[in-house]
């Protein structure tokens, strides 16, 4: 996979990636949660109600993080390979696949159970047996993935350790965390995100040193740690966290043992 590295530099560095503003410091996703205003519910029955109006199968370019997937899938040498998109939504990494690579791959988007249901009915019908939305992992028929891809999402999860405890059991080859922040600081912490009107929400900061190493003991070691356009220094701001103490990433796991 190491050829593909500096491919895949290039082309994250040249999304130029959303603004974001970040508040408050808070030790469990319940304090951050209590201090929102609106929350993510909120945000997200306005997304449903765009998406299903909407669904996106075929993109016409593929840039930034989104370009990921086709370039690491490329290194996958099984028949048929099997990617599993945490949060995807309507517009999941299987729409940024190629034509070909969508005719031999099966694609898990895991997605919230009141939208799951929805998204499977609008699936185009030469698509429906390769593309499944599912509202649990244990929907997959499968033993093994090839690829686990958190695209930008990681940080909405609260309970993410569980999520990644119970993930290593199906023996991923390779996790992918796209465009979340890993901080320099000791721990976790929650903040708050408030750059979608007026949805303000909680966010996780991924202490980074104690993540890779959370990772390591899983037999996942770090193949690519690479920072996203976002931070320039007018990208994003903490009003209480110095600048140099976080970072929007992307990182690559792969299986060693």
């Amino acid at each position: 996979m190491n050829k593909f590295v500096k491919k895949i530099k290039h082309l994250i560095r040249k999304n130029k990636g959303k603004l974001s503003t970040y508040t408050g410091v808070y030790h469990t996703w319940s304090e951050a949660k209590s201090n929102s205003t609106q929350g993510q519910a909120y945000a997200n029955k306005k997304y449903d109600k765009r998406s299903l109006r909407k669904f996106t199968v075929d993109e016409k370019y593929t840039s930034g993080r989104n370009m990921i997937i086709p370039i690491v899938l490329a290194t996958i040498k099984n028949k048929h390979r099997v990617i599993l998109d945490i949060g995807g939504g309507v517009n999941s990494i299987f729409s940024h696949l190629s034509t070909t690579q969508k005719k031999i791959n099966s694609c898990y988007v895991l997605e919230r159970e009141e939208v799951s249901s929805k998204f499977n009915k609008i699936v185009p019908e030469k698509y429906k047996g390769n593309l499944k939305y599912i509202s649990s992992i244990n929907d997959i028929p499968y033993n093994n993935l090839d690829i686990v891809y958190f695209g930008s999402s990681i940080q909405y999860i609260k309970e993410y350790k569980e999520l990644i405890l119970n993930l290593v059991k199906l023996r991923p080859q390779i996790i992918i965390f796209s465009e979340s922040i890993f901080s320099q600081l000791p721990d976790d912490i929650w903040v708050l995100q408030q750059n979608m009107g007026s949805n303000i929400f909680p966010n996780l900061f991924v202490a980074e040193e104690k993540f890779i190493a959370f990772m390591d003991n899983l037999g996942y070691s770090c193949t690519l740690n690479i920072e996203s356009p976002i931070n320039k220094p007018d990208g994003h701001s903490h009003s209480q966290i110095p600048r140099d103490q976080y970072k929007c990433k992307t990182l690559i796991f792969k299986q060693t043992h």
